[in-house]
């Protein structure tokens, strides 16, 4: 009796409290707990809890729409947030229990979740970008989510314009820490296209960043990792070096391509001997072979097409086929037999990203060894039929082309001088064990470079692939260099070189900085080590298991994990600089060794179908670059890979990349202005304000004979240029007024290629403005060069895609959205003119404004380059030649002010282009252009204007094109336009209706060209543009 009056009494204390809270559980005070007590009911009738209210007195109260989806929320504390919704909602798991792909799987992002009826909050309310802040007087700090966070830490270590995940920033007066996380695998989930896929192997990004002022100094360190994980593994199989994969395979083939590391010189590599150890045992029952080739992406040539059935060949595959959208098995299949989907000017965001041709090989290996009518499956299934070498390669092709050569071991020694190279099969699928490490040792001489690919089975266990070679590998992956000798020896002491096997599963980057001012001297240097995670992917050689049965692939790793090896280099640079009244001092010593490296490449197992149907990775590798190239250091990088902010952006950089022209920042070249099919200096009217690079002058200081500021390469945005180490030295002294001379050094040259850039120059300029006359500039430089080191680059072409080329694009499995940015970059390589030359230019450009109204501008540009004469740094001989190159730009116009409302506008610019060589009779260019321009205003209205524009002013002066080196490229044309042009303001917007008509006269000199080449057109247009006012 005395429990149950303790029980009693208890309840009554509770239901105090109870009562008490009643009433108070509203959405901005929410209650977490069991349902509460229900109140008493004395009648049976059911009358309903609320009487009559006059909403006349009192506020109409929130009312929830059955589609909405706030709701109370809490955190896994229980304790209560906000009356609201969830936006972002990103967890990893780690341990026993996780599930890989479920609503509990180990990684989990969602970025599209709704609020309200407003569609994803993410996106939609908040534009991928989210910001939470906190401080006091002595701290501020933010966190920011973002799926397009421009981040960067130091030159070394980290930059991106488009890091997806979260950022963590804390500051005070002198200390400031940073932290960042992403997934890499799968950044972005709000696309659709690239989510959280079973064939995706998982990978993280991790880094932090801290910095103290001490003084007038900043001492900072930094870590950022990158690793793949595999959740179906326990905790203590994982750590930040990273695991292959469940999904991964162990690979059936491994290819080694051996170089030379100087072709220009006349010593190659000696290849002596291979020995191959497996699970640490020499195993000399396999039998790798060789084949030579000379020739390098996209001029390779495929030549694995079968016959017809007339029994003749059918067609080669094109060249740059390794890059064409087409599925194996697919109806779209054509003789394409390497997979890989197309990438949007692949010639210039992929070169450096080669694989070996493997199934080509495996052919010529049968052919070299045992004929045309050999037969690859002699025990083959009943649903297969004979397959022979003669039925799938043109062998008969190979053989008059050379492309190919045949080693095998007996064969060695083997030399590989200039541009021919060796790759080395080994072939593991025989061996048919558990693998856990494979190690291959070469016996090299010589300057040697060492990449290595690596080729797994296709088909999925337990069905075995097709024999065929093209249907009985999945993909290789990109060669990556593993080794390569230091400068370059040429004394032929032979080298054990040991290549380890190994997939890419992790990347640290450790770094220390310093930058400030110490006694007058600014000073900025950075020590960094980058050290590559590779672990073998354990197995056998055979299919990749199903999707089912990938906890048992990721179980047998843990109990038999593959052999791990590391790959470490360093880079750092000190520069010091001191201004003085009279003079200035700067020095740097910097270095970039040959294998260190800010990229990590993850694992992506896609087959034949992309489960998404869009193109996200190419040889089952996705490329994470941690610091990026991104050239014009806009918001897009120049060569994305992965991410997709929007279902318009692919593969590259959306807008295009013209670095140095879009001084606007508009996205816009400013060549290209109005954005059309031609660039402006081609364009009648828009020519008089603009010119073709040539006739720009800027520094080159890696002479390549393009304006540093403009270069587009392919290269990641280090501070210096990979595998090149030196010191540059320089001091400016003022002489007068905006004149300035500097001497300066620079002696730097590879570490592993030993190509030398060695620069001894000085400089003359002159920069002063007079308000009352105009603005000169000039300068004067020579320059004592030997340059051997090659810096290919990217040119923007200017010339915008035609419909019909757009289209063509997007039918081949477009990357990039050409509506957007519908131009392309042309590859350029380094032509090395200055391997030993004495470089003189000189560079004027005059602008007067004294007269009002007039405006003159002079622009003229001298160059020599004077290659001297005796042997070049690699044993070459070099004869003396002179290269020289005149450009020259005059303009001229004045506005007539003839009324009030009615202006004249007349010009007149002259272009002038010569460039010849010494050794040459004739000149490589030599071209003028006269332009001759006249515009009538006359203002109707504040809004409304009429215009009359000329380009040519009748037979006399037409604008002309006189080409002396191709004298069928003159013409004369005459452009003429009459139109109005009104601005109005619309709803808040600027709208600028124009309409008019134009006649154009184009007429070539040569008569067999002006069959196709001339114009005569009328035509009559209406433009309205809806804009706003220049801010």
């Amino acid at each position: 009796m005395a429990d149950l009056l303790l029980l009693g009494l208890a309840l009554f204390l509770l239901a105090g409290p109870l009562r008490a809270q009643e009433g108070e559980d509203l959405p901005e005070k929410p209650h977490l707990g069991p349902q509460r007590i229900l109140a008493e009911q004395p009648f049976i009738g059911r009358f309903g809890g609320e009487a009559y209210g006059n909403y006349g007195e009192e506020n109409y109260p929130r009312q929830i729409g059955i589609t909405s989806n706030l709701r109370n929320l809490y955190s896994i504390l229980g304790d209560p947030l906000v009356y609201g919704s969830q936006s972002v909602r990103w967890v990893e798991r780690r341990g026993l229990g996780i599930q890989r792909y479920s609503g509990s799987g180990a990684s989990d992002l969602r970025e599209n979740l709704a609020h309200g009826q407003s569609g994803a909050s993410f996106s939609r309310l908040f534009n991928y970008v989210m910001v939470g802040t906190d401080g006091t007087d002595a701290w501020q700090s933010r966190i920011i989510y973002a799926d397009e966070l421009r981040s960067r830490f130091t030159p070394l270590t980290f930059k991106m314009a488009n890091m997806n995940g979260l950022r963590i920033d804390v500051g005070t007066e002198n200390d400031g820490f940073s932290a960042l996380f992403s997934r890499l695998h799968a950044p972005i989930y709000s696309s659709g296209l690239e989510g959280d896929h079973t064939i995706k192997a998982k990978a993280l990004l991790f880094g932090m960043h801290y910095e103290r002022k001490l003084g007038f100094l900043n001492f900072g360190t930094t870590f950022v990792n990158a690793h793949q994980y595999e959740p179906l593994m326990e905790e203590k199989a994982l750590s930040l070096q990273g695991v292959p994969g469940a999904i991964q395979n162990a690979p059936a083939l491994i290819a080694i391509r051996i170089s030379d590391d100087s072709p220009w010189d006349a010593g190659g590599p000696v290849l002596h001997d291979v020995k191959i150890y497996v699970n640490g045992e020499l195993r000399p029952e396999l039998e790798p072979f060789i084949v030579r080739q000379h020739k390098r992406g996209d001029e390779r040539q495929s030549y694995v097409t079968g016959l017809l059935s007339s029994g003749d060949r059918k067609p080669l595959p094109p060249l740059a086929n390794d890059y064409q959208a087409i599925n194996r098995g697919s109806p779209y299949n054509t003789y394409d037999p390497y997979i890989n989907f197309a990438a949007f000017d692949v010639d210039v965001y992929y070169r450096g990203y080669e694989f070996p041709f493997w199934i080509d090989h495996m052919f010529y290996r049968d052919y070299a060894r045992y004929g045309s009518e050999y037969v690859i499956n002699p025990d083959h299934p009943d649903t297969e039929k004979d397959i022979t070498v003669h039925g799938e390669f043109a062998h008969e092709l190979v053989t008059v082309s050379g492309d190919f050569g045949f080693a095998a071991m007996d064969d060695l020694p083997q030399t590989f001088d200039g541009e021919e190279y060796g790759i080395l099969y080994v072939d593991l699928e025989p061996l048919q064990e558990e693998i856990q490490s494979v190690d291959i040792d070469l016996a090299l001489a010589n300057d040697y470079r060492i990449d290595l690919s690596e080729v797994d089975m296709a088909g999925v266990s337990p069905n075995p692939p097709n024999s065929n070679y093209r249907d009985r590998y999945r993909y290789a992956t990109f060669f990556r260099t593993v080794e390569r000798a230091e400068g370059n020896p040429q004394d032929g002491r032979v080298k054990r070189v040991r290549v380890k096997s190994g997939a890419p599963t992790g990347l640290n980057l450790y770094s220390t900085n310093v930058y400030g001012v110490f006694k007058g001297f600014e000073i900025n240097a950075e020590f960094s080590r980058s050290r590559s995670f590779y672990q073998y992917a354990s197995g056998t050689p055979t299919p990749r298991v199903s999707r089912d049965a990938l906890s048992i692939n990721a179980f047998n790793r843990e109990l038999f994990p593959g052999k791990r090896h590391t790959v470490s280099d360093n880079a750092y640079y000190v520069t010091v600089k001191r201004d003085f009244e009279r003079f200035d001092f700067g020095a740097e010593y910097f270095s970039m060794g040959p294998l260190y490296t800010t990229e990590f490449r993850s694992y992506i197992g896609r087959d034949e179908v992309d489960v998404s149907g869009n193109p996200i990775a190419y040889n089952n590798t996705m490329i994470h670059r941690l610091v990026e190239d991104n050239d014009d250091d806009d918001r897009y990088p120049d060569s994305w890979y992965n991410n997709t902010p929007s279902r318009q952006q692919g593969q590259s950089d959306i807008d295009g990349i013209f670095p140095g022209l879009d001084e606007d920042h508009d996205g816009i070249p400013d060549t290209n202005k109005n954005f059309n099919a031609q660039p402006d200096y081609l364009e009648p009217f828009l020519m008089f304000a603009a010119d073709p690079q040539i006739y720009d002058y800027g520094l080159d200081l890696n002479h390549n004979d393009f304006i540093d500021a403009r270069e587009n390469d392919i290269e990641a945005d280090l501070p210096y240029d990979p595998d090149l180490r030196g010191l540059h030295v320089y001091s400016t002294l003022k002489l007068h007024d905006g004149l300035d001379f500097t001497l300066g050094l620079l002696n730097a040259e590879q570490i592993a290629g030993a190509a030398p850039n060695d620069v001894v120059y000085g400089r003359l300029g002159y920069d002063r403005q007079v308000p009352a006359l105009g603005d000169f500039l000039a300068e004067l430089a020579v320059e004592g060069v030997r340059d051997g080191v090659v810096d290919p680059l990217s040119v923007y072409s200017d010339r915008v895609l035609t419909l019909a080329e757009q289209f063509e694009r997007e039918f081949a499995g477009l990357q990039r959205n050409v509506k957007i940015a519908p131009f392309l970059e042309e590859p350029r390589d380094d032509p090395l003119l200055f391997k030993n030359s004495l470089w003189q230019r000189l560079f004027i450009d005059a602008r007067f404004w004294a007269v009002p109204n007039l405006n003159m501008r002079n622009k003229v540009k001298y160059e020599i380059n004077r290659q001297r004469e005796g042997e070049l740094f690699d044993g070459s001989f070099q004869e003396g030649d002179r290269l020289t190159r005149w450009t020259m730009v005059h303009t001229i116009d004045y506005t007539w002010l003839i009324r009030p409302r009615l202006g004249l506008f007349s010009g007149l610019k002259f272009r002038y282009r010569k460039e010849w060589q010494k050794s040459l009779a004739l000149p490589t260019a030599h071209e003028r252009h006269v332009i001759p321009m006249v515009k009538l205003e006359y203002r109707f209205t504040e809004r409304t204007r009429f215009q009359l524009g000329f380009q040519g002013i009748g037979s006399l002066v037409p604008y002309a094109v006189t080409d002396l080196v191709r004298p069928e490229n003159d013409f004369e044309q005459h452009d003429s336009v009459l139109m109005m042009t009104n601005d109005s303001r619309y709803f808040g917007y600027i709208v600028s209706t124009n309409a008019g008509i134009s006649r154009r006269i184009k007429e070539f000199d040569q008569p067999l060209l002006g069959q196709t080449g001339d114009e005569d057109f009328v035509s009559a247009f209406i433009n309205v543009i809806i804009g706003f006012e220049d801010e």
